[in-house]
């Protein structure tokens, strides 16, 4: 398992990867990418956020990966968990919540509960608690 430090550098590589190296804002494709969606499958859960700009809804999705890579140290186990695990003490992924305009309450979720790496791989909550 990776370190924090090692997440760390992962995660800024992610965000170099998508972002644009002339302004720095995060491309629909690049993500759509490293997601698992098409591009237009990615704009269709912005639009259905409800979220009025592009920047603001890369920016939740991004926030919500951040806060996971923080506990699982490893990108890819955070990018699948985003579109296939729920949510701790819930049915629905967080791509599911974030895509229904409901950032805030993922957020929440996440720092709100004490989430550990079972040896599946995947990340669970294990109580509540606060970050």
């Amino acid at each position: 398992m990776a370190d924090r430090a090692d997440a760390s550098v992962e995660f800024l590589g992610f965000l170099a990867h998508i972002s644009c190296p002339a302004t720095g804002e995060i491309g629909l494709e690049g993500l759509a990418g490293w997601l698992g969606l098409a591009a237009d499958e990615l704009e269709s859960r912005w639009v259905s956020s409800g979220t009025e700009s592009w920047a603001d809804f890369a920016s939740d999705i991004l926030s919500v990966l951040d806060i996971m890579q923080d506990h699982t140290f490893d990108l890819a186990l955070t990018l699948a968990w985003y579109r296939h695990d729920a949510l701790p003490g819930a049915s629905d992924t967080a791509d599911k919540w974030v895509s229904a305009g409901r950032v805030a309450q993922v957020r929440h979720a996440l720092r709100n509960r004490k989430l550990v790496r079972v040896p599946d791989g995947k990340v669970r909550a294990v109580g509540t608690g606060s970050r």
